[in-house]
């Protein structure tokens, strides 16, 4: 098979409108519990609760590395899916994490008690590893869930609401865990944030039992396991199918170099800036709040001006703020409080474009009849991709050095000008990948410029009719 070949045509929803409309509220209800508890359990207050344990930058960047590395689960998954259905296998999937959070809770309260490496292990190592396995094989069933539920024309617009759900959420319990943190925070404050991680991911588990479809394929009924002769054919297959095997490519790459970013510039204003915990957090709001402000414009432009200009102009931009975030490594100035505020708030929102765009182009490249292999393979690969780049970078940092509060910061400069020039190769990939009714960037661009030029100009025209009456 040539890699333009076309496998077969993406179907529209069968669902109704009213149908899909309830859908997507219940599936928002989700995103919003579902996002304080991985706001906390996988975020800046996991990382912040590693180093009041006692880790290091390279174990940190391990466990960072688990929940990302474990979706390789999804291969796992994509067969469970098949025969149980989509909604089963996340309802399932997302309880049974859930209940993994509870020996984090105790881990706080025993340090001091146990040994450091214990407890880093015990109560945040393998709670952690457990969430993922679990995470990683219900995940599976995400995007094929979608995919039956919303139609192909909103799909754009349903993944910017979505981060928009999500980053109000995550902003707020930002918000909140920093206000309740503070300074130098005692361990009983870690306890109840991973108490209140636990209730949200219960609440998420109640909202998703109520979303409709997720049935199982009939076709599957009956039919034997799937051999792994066959699950390799399908991939076979994929990596020539052109329009995916870019896409794939390009995304891989893509993640690789930005992945990393976000978690380490928690350590790198917490030790190379000196802020205190609570400030780091409301720093890592606004990364958030960059997010919520722009996700559903983005979601509604993706749907009529295709995905591609806009992974140019957030992958762009993002090298743009790591190249600022590069100067103060290198010791060439400190950035004062409100700059960091405007490059966290920058970065969210083309971060959020970023993945708005991608999120849709992952099921548009997909041949249907391989939605659940084709998007498990690009889970995987992406998560794989995070990973690495999380222990690889963590160890790199712990070894060039880290922190160096007052001067030049070796590891951090060595990291972002890797991660700028990475993304910087992976626009030169997004040249090839194929979508044939997107505008171009310069097109997009010319949107985005003439919008509030309008809104202003429309604003005057109703002040003059105003003054004429």
């Amino acid at each position: 098979m040539s890699r333009t070949t076309p496998i077969d045509p993406q179907p529209r929803s069968g669902f109704s409108r009213e149908e899909s409309a309830r859908a997507v509220r219940l599936l928002l209800t989700f995103q919003c519990f579902n996002a304080m508890m991985f706001t906390i359990a996988l975020g800046a207050p996991m990382v912040l609760l590693a180093r009041f344990l006692g880790a290091t930058e390279g174990i940190i960047g391990i466990l960072n590395a688990i929940p990302t590395g474990l979706v390789i689960m999804q291969l796992v998954g994509a067969g469970l899916v098949d025969r149980q259905g989509t909604r089963r296998i996340m309802v399932l999937g997302w309880f049974t994490r859930t209940i993994c959070i509870l020996p984090i809770i105790a881990a706080p309260l025993l340090a001091g008690r146990l040994p450091g490496d214990w407890l880093i292990v015990l109560g945040l190592g393998l709670p952690l590893l457990a969430f993922s396995f679990l995470r990683g094989i219900a995940t599976t069933a995400w995007l094929p869930w979608l995919n039956e539920l919303l139609p192909a024309t909103r799909r754009g617009r349903y993944f910017g609401t979505e981060q928009m759900v999500i980053n109000i959420s995550a902003f707020g319990t930002l918000l909140l865990c920093g206000w309740f943190l503070g300074e130098a925070p005692e361990a009983w404050r870690y306890s109840v944030l991973f108490l209140a991680c636990f209730f949200a991911g219960m609440m998420s588990v109640f909202i998703l039992r109520m979303v409709p479809g997720g049935r199982p394929d009939p076709a599957m009924h009956g039919q034997p396991r799937q051999r792994m002769g066959d699950r390799w054919r399908q991939m076979q297959q994929l990596l020539n199918y052109g329009p995916w095997f870019r896409t794939w490519r390009f995304i891989v790459i893509q993640v690789f170099a930005i992945s990393p970013v976000p978690m380490f510039l928690v350590l790198f204003l917490r030790d190379q800036l000196q802020l205190p915990e609570g400030i780091v957090l409301k720093m890592q709001a606004m990364m958030t709040l960059g997010v919520l402000l722009s996700a559903v414009a983005w979601g509604r432009l993706s749907d009529s001006a295709g995905s591609r200009p806009m992974l140019r102009i957030a992958g762009v931009s993002l090298i743009a703020v790591i190249s600022f975030w590069l100067f103060a490594a290198c010791g060439l100035f400190r950035p004062p409080v409100a700059l960091v505020v405007i490059a966290f708030l920058i970065y969210g929102m083309f971060q959020s474009m970023h993945g708005v765009a991608q999120a849709r182009m992952t099921i548009g490249c997909c041949p249907q009849r391989m939605i659940t292999i084709a998007t498990a393979i690009i889970g995987v690969s992406v998560s794989l991709a995070a990973a690495t780049a999380s222990i690889g970078w963590g160890f790199m940092l712990e070894r060039l050095g880290g922190a160096n509060p007052g001067g030049p910061a070796l590891g951090y400069a060595v990291m972002f000008l890797t991660c700028a020039g990475l993304s910087l190769a992976a626009q030169t990939m997004l040249t090839r990948v194929p979508e044939p009714r997107a505008m171009s960037a310069r097109r997009v661009l010319q949107v985005l410029y003439g919008w509030p030029v309008r809104v202003l100009a429309s604003l005057a025209a109703g002040n003059r009719r105003q003054d004429a009456e």
